[in-house]
């Protein structure tokens, strides 16, 4: 569990195939930070509710969730995570594995939305002061 309001990453892994079974067997992913969790489940409902909140503002997500898009239904599904490594292993057809990693922030992501704030916050109050004034 991610506490709310926690500044975090969101990476999707995804693999398909339309027609016939491909598979992937212990890929390895590293980021940047370290990995704080997976949202991944046999029917993809714990990646698929974490779009609003974690998904890419311009990817144009279906609008209808596939059924059973998460990992589990060939017997090589699964990962591991060591530190900023995921060690992936998937055999898919339609419509795919779909997992979601939730990393770390990169310490520039964090300072640059701080001073973002920062400055809304000293403009807020510059605007408050003119109005008064």
């Amino acid at each position: 569990t991610i506490s709310a309001g926690t500044l975090v990453n969101s990476h999707m892994i995804f693999l398909n195939s339309a027609e016939t079974p491909v598979t992937h067997r212990e890929v390895v992913w590293t980021f940047a930070n370290p990995i704080l969790g997976v949202m991944s489940d046999t029917g993809g409902n714990w990646e698929a509710a974490s779009t609003l909140e974690l998904g890419a503002p311009a990817t144009n997500y279906p609008a209808v969730m596939f059924a059973n898009r998460g990992m589990g239904g060939i017997d090589i599904d699964g990962y591991v995570v060591s530190g900023n490594q995921i060690t992936v292993s998937m055999g898919v057809v339609q419509p795919g594995d779909w997992i979601r990693v939730v990393t770390v922030p990169e310490p520039a992501t964090v300072c640059l939305l701080g001073l973002g704030s920062l400055s809304l916050i000293l403009r807020r109050r510059r605007v408050c002061a003119h109005k008064k004034g």
